[in-house]
């Protein structure tokens, strides 16, 4: 575990002590606009913005077969209907989305005077149900040139989760994660959208800012409380068991090889969410600097718990240096896992893990470090940076504000010691990703060599 130990003291005087984490965020409101939408409303009367964020739950572990990459292009059309030309009209609004592994996000933020612009954006995406043709043809040029960035950067753990969901969760071969895309038709888009975006407490907007929650509350009700309900349906799937994991390969159509590994987690609670991070911290760092792997791997990502509707999953990716090397990267990769599932690294390594998570998971402390930042934008955006973390984790885990910042309060080392030692006596699912850039829809499952 050496790059644990080297991280801990370098970080032994970055990272503040645990003590500063009792106190939690103050003026928060959590509840549940007439046609269930959820909303958490943090007040911090001294910030400069009014920051809204809306999470969805369609991401891209869950996108229907045939179907990679789907809720991302839905998130961009959601975002580009209001402001087709640019996602930033003016200097004062701030429009953007994320579609990760545990959510869709749609963001808007302006200043305190204008806070009414930014939540009347979310009420607007949130009722669209269609799109223009030549919108979609746009974000089809503008995910092609956000695809070679990604490539060039090896940084392409997003699209290969879409891949990994195609062959283990829909049983297929191939995961053409490129192509589902941009062969899309836009009426074929429409539908999926309004068969799996719901209306409903499957949605959550949380804001935090200087506007009295009330004045918040009375918006929401009025523009987005009146919206009909939904029933959220998540596409269809044919999931792997866990009895069923073991060593599986199929192809996709980006020019990067990819090695994954997962487990079902024992369950979707919060605390186990955040033992899950922690542990997927400590993975991500002994295999990103283990000395036989940095020739062949170039980046290595723990995604947060992925919530689906049979499991939640830790899953972890390596990006490969080159291709054709996943064999050699195999056996070290399963090494590197046995050594920091063992109680020995466990117990060394989960202390420092376990503070930077809950130092991740944002406090009052952190807010007031970010507001004395150089950085104009860091320090204008604070609250909203040290908020979106534990928002992602309380909307993947299911857990109110105030469940997860108990969670975050009396997380420990030894939350993550038993979820470790859980792990260690589960089967271990992998996944090797080569490259075979022509279209395949094949209907036959992925080959397995077994457990």
């Amino acid at each position: 575990m050496r790059s644990i130990a080297l991280l801990s003291i370098l970080l032994g005087v970055l990272v503040p002590p645990a003590a500063t984490f009792a106190s939690d965020w103050p003026g928060v409101v959590e509840g549940e606009l007439a046609n269930g939408i959820r909303y958490v409303l943090v007040h911090v009367p001294d910030a400069e913005r009014q920051a809204f964020s809306t999470f969805l739950p369609l991401h891209l572990a869950n996108d229907g077969k045939h179907r990679s990459q789907w809720s991302h292009l839905l998130e961009r059309h959601l975002l580009r209907s209001t402001d087709p030309k640019t996602l930033r009209p003016d200097s004062n609004l701030t429009l953007g989305g994320e579609t990760g592994e545990s959510a869709m996000r749609l963001d808007a933020s302006a200043p305190h005077q204008q806070w009414q612009r930014a939540l009347d954006r979310h009420a607007a995406w949130l009722g669209k149900r269609d799109f223009a043709r030549s919108q979609h043809e746009q974000e089809l040029r503008s995910i092609r040139h956000e695809e070679e960035v990604l490539i060039a950067g090896h940084s392409t753990h997003r699209a290969a989760l879409a891949a990994w969901n195609q062959i283990i969760r829909h049983r297929a071969n191939h995961g053409a994660a490129r192509a589902d895309v941009h062969q899309s038709e836009l009426k074929e888009l429409i539908g999926y959208g309004a068969a799996h975006r719901p209306v409903g407490r499957e949605i959550l907007i949380a804001s935090v800012g200087p506007v009295h929650p009330e004045r918040i509350i009375e918006r929401l009700a009025s523009e987005i409380g009146t919206l009909e309900t939904q029933e959220w349906r998540e596409p269809d799937a044919r999931p792997l068991q866990p009895d069923s994991v073991g060593h599986f390969r199929g192809t996709w159509d980006l020019p990067i090889e990819h090695m994954f590994i997962w487990w079902h987690l024992p369950n979707g609670s919060v605390d186990t969410g955040l033992a899950s991070l922690a542990l997927g911290r400590m993975l991500q760092m002994e295999l990103q600097n283990h000395p036989e792997l940095t020739e062949r791997v170039a980046r290595v990502h723990a995604f947060r718990p992925i919530p689906t509707g049979e499991a939640h999953y830790l899953l972890i990716t390596l990006a490969l240096s080159d291709v054709g090397v996943p064999e050699r990267v195999r056996p070290v990769l399963e090494e590197v896992v046995a050594e920091v599932l063992s109680d020995e690294a466990l117990r060394a390594a989960a202390p420092l893990s376990v503070t930077m998570i809950r130092h991740e998971m944002g406090s009052m402390q952190q807010v007031r470090q970010m507001r004395q930042a150089r950085n104009r934008q860091l320090r204008e955006y604070a609250e909203i940076n040290a908020l979106q973390p534990r928002w992602s984790l309380a909307y993947a885990t299911n857990a109110s504000f105030e469940q997860t910042g108990r969670a975050v309060r009396r997380m420990d080392a030894e939350d993550v010691l038993i979820l470790g030692r859980a792990l260690r006596e589960s089967p271990m699912g992998m996944l090797t990703l080569t490259v075979r850039e022509e279209r395949t829809r094949a209907a036959e499952p992925p080959s397995s060599e077994g457990p």
